[in-house]
């Protein structure tokens, strides 16, 4: 386009894959006469390339109307933003998120970002090449959970960098948990690991979302909305060193979080739980979980609030056991209730609604069992699937678990072989485990459904990033 030229420049020269990644885009008049051009407040006029550094090939091409493509469902209604007159000399701007034009995190490296004027068509304008890099993340804590007062996925954690500190990033998704970014929230002194909770709604708790994070039994929390904090509480003492924080915590009230923490001293397990508000956060109740706390692991916790609180754990020797409380944290059992015949190879909690637990046993012939619990009693075991042709682990196989209410099945969730595989269990059976993604070296790997009706997997794939991908 005569007369105007474009460059862009990245807001942060670093950022993790997934992570907000934000750019300023100017569009500058160079002639000597007054130029006509996309209105500032109108949708991007730009498409944005990701270029590898090393040999200056395309990886990646992003632009608001690619999304818009992607994510839109219905026809939305025209909006006419009139062009706008950029004088002699003169320049806009625009903020534009690269990031937010994905839907995948950008794999770390360093990159070279170009800008292309109109986004599809011929170019009329390309901007200067301006160097980013995407770091290698190194995730230490991770909390999420599909929220259950909005359906979407929500998520919090932390992030070692090179320096020895920790950065806590924070994310909701949209209806698609593939869309939309992280954002920085908080950046910690070096120091030693974090533990970090996102809080799902547990009821219609309002605009912003809490998380928390522990170190060193140090708890904080602070509320985030959009790309901003709106609130962050002061610390208070959870603990000893060793204090678990659990995840996910849950919003109980409009701008109210609740959080749950383990201690094992002495031999004994307690199980104590904070409330956070704009004021700060106070305690809520201290109670015994355990007298036989010893090797006790694996914890997870249910929220009802018409009914209470449940925590579930492993002992020393792999059994499940739970526990129930009332919302005042009161003892419901007179002592912890063991729910498991067999160990465990892997299992889980819900966080809402019915306290139900889900777990995949390995019999002594060397089949794989499903198990699930309806209103506290374990059903009847379903044998799954051999493990045949592509699947075969050459170590001990990692499992999630995808309860989908609606449907009155149950998706079992393998990463095994340097993939992910899945199967669907009802009462009648088990189908075959079908391949989902490809995954080489899964961390934290997680299973949800944001309807009930479908499910999605995601994981860290160390040293890339984040990945997501629905199930077949």
């Amino acid at each position: 386009m005569s007369g105007l030229a474009i460059a862009t420049f990245p807001k942060q020269r670093a950022v993790l894959p997934g992570e907000s990644t934000l750019v300023d885009t100017v569009v500058e008049n160079r002639s000597a006469l007054a130029v006509e051009f996309d209105n500032s407040d109108g949708p991007s006029p730009f498409a944005y390339e990701l270029l590898v550094e090393k040999d200056r090939t395309v990886r990646y091409k992003v632009s608001q109307l690619r999304r818009d493509r992607r994510r839109t469902l219905d026809i939305p209604p025209e909006r006419v933003f009139p062009r706008e007159s950029i004088s002699p000399n003169h320049n806009i701007h625009r903020d534009e998120d690269l990031a937010e034009f994905h839907n995948e995190d950008f794999l770390p490296g360093k990159y070279l970002i170009r800008t292309i004027f109109p986004p599809s068509g011929p170019s009329e304008m390309v901007s200067p090449l301006s160097p980013i890099t995407i770091l290698v993340p190194k995730i230490e804590s991770f909390s999420s959970e599909v929220c259950g007062n909005r359906q979407v996925l929500v998520t919090a954690y932390a992030h070692r960098r090179e320096d020895g500190g920790v950065l806590i990033l924070q994310r909701e998704a949209y209806i698609d948990p593939r869309e939309n970014v992280a954002f920085r929230r908080l950046q910690l002194e070096p120091g030693s690991r974090v533990q970090v909770a996102i809080a799902v709604d547990a009821v219609n708790a309002g605009n912003g979302r809490w998380f928390g994070w522990l170190r060193d039994g140090k708890f904080e929390a602070a509320a985030g909305w959009g790309n901003r904090l709106v609130a962050r509480a002061k610390p208070i003492q959870m603990g000893g060193a060793e204090t678990i924080l659990l995840s996910p915590g849950f919003q109980v009230d409009v701008g109210v979080g609740l959080f749950g923490f383990v201690e094992i001293l002495n031999g004994a397990a307690t199980f104590r739980a904070a409330r956070t508000t704009g004021q700060g956060i106070t305690p809520a109740f201290q109670v015994e979980l355990t007298s036989t706390g010893q090797g006790l692991r694996g914890l997870h916790w249910n929220y009802r609030p018409e009914t209470g609180i449940t925590v579930f754990w492993q002992d020393g020797a792999g059994q499940i056991y739970r526990r129930s409380y009332d919302i005042q944290g009161k003892p419901l059992d007179a002592a912890p209730v063991r729910i498991s015949g067999m160990t465990p190879l892997a299992w889980s909690a819900t966080p809402l609604g019915e306290a139900g637990v889900q777990m995949v046993v390995r019999s002594p012939d060397g089949r794989y069992f499903f198990r699930a619990s309806d209103r506290g009693t374990l059903q009847p075991p379903v044998e799954l699937p051999p493990f045949a042709g592509a699947i075969q682990p050459a170590q001990e196989p990692s499992f999630a678990f995808c309860p989908m209410a609606a449907a009155g099945k149950t998706k079992v969730v393998m990463a095994a072989s340097g993939k992910i595989w899945s199967a669907t269990v009802d009462e009648s059976g088990s189908s075959s485990f079908t391949q989902a993604a490809e995954a080489s070296q899964p961390l934290f790997l997680h299973a949800f459904s944001p309807r009930g009706r479908t499910c999605w997997v995601e994981w860290f794939e160390k040293d890339v990033g984040l990945r997501r991908a629905p199930l077949p």
